[in-house]
């Protein structure tokens, strides 16, 4: 696959222009780097495992509102390298599933059609502020959460019809509404409403099924989870 079409300005990523064989490579000398550093001497290092899949495997995704330059046009994804302030556009991302892209352009776009703007970190006015994209990896159900500010309705009903008229490969099973006032730049919850569906999906991992809320910590590289989980032993083994 070819290297990313974001990865000069992305700063989700910082090894993609480089084969796996290397990458996983230089993520084993910063684990040995970090364990000497706090004089942890494990018995044997087995070195970092290589994911199963080597893209398409995230299943959760925190998108960020905001503007590329400023005074510039809306934009939904990653924060830009070395810039706190500037977020890039990421709807053809090569770590995610497809409808991750597809569902990021969608809300993009439906943002830019009803005129809302983004939530500024330093004025703190506006109404975008995250989108949150969860995935089960088996049972391949889809559960996105949209999160604003109070300063001014969001369309909700609006914004389902315009998901549901997607052509996705998961099944989209819950879109949620959340209300976030507090002023870190980071996904919090005042409140939250269900637009649709459910506030929660399903995976199924190695026979044990779990129920993922929007808030839930979960892995997120299942196929990673299994790999390793499979491979048992009490050495230090690392997936990259």
């Amino acid at each position: 696959m070819e290297i990313c079409r974001h990865n000069s300005d992305c700063g989700g990523c910082i090894y993609q222009e480089l084969p796996y064989q290397e990458q996983i490579t230089l993520k084993a000398k910063e684990v040995m780097r970090l364990m000497k550093e706090k004089e942890i001497e494990p018995e044997k290092f087995l070195g970092v495992e290589g994911s199963p899949h080597q893209y398409a495997y995230r299943n959760k995704m925190e998108y960020t509102f905001g503007d590329e330059v400023k005074d510039g046009e809306m934009t939904l994804g990653m924060h830009k390298k070395g810039r706190f302030m500037s977020i890039v556009t990421v709807d053809h991302c090569q770590l995610v599933d497809p409808d991750f892209n597809k569902i990021l352009r969608a809300t993009l776009d439906f943002c830019n059609e009803k005129g809302y703007g983004f939530y500024h970190k330093k004025s703190h006015k506006g109404l975008m502020r995250h989108l949150v994209l969860r995935k089960g990896h088996h049972t391949k159900e889809f559960l996105v959460n949209v999160v604003t500010s109070s300063q001014q309705p969001f369309d909700g009903e609006a914004y389902v019809a315009y998901l549901k008229e997607l052509n996705l490969d998961n099944e989209l099973v819950g879109v949620l509404h959340t209300i976030n006032d507090q002023l870190a730049d980071k996904v919090s919850c005042d409140s939250q409403e269900i637009l649709f569906g459910r506030d929660y999906y399903m995976e199924t991992v190695m026979g044990l099924n779990f129920k993922v809320s929007a808030f839930s910590f979960f892995q997120t590289n299942v196929e990673a989870i299994e790999k390793l989980t499979a491979s048992g032993g009490g050495l230090l083994r690392i997936c990259g």
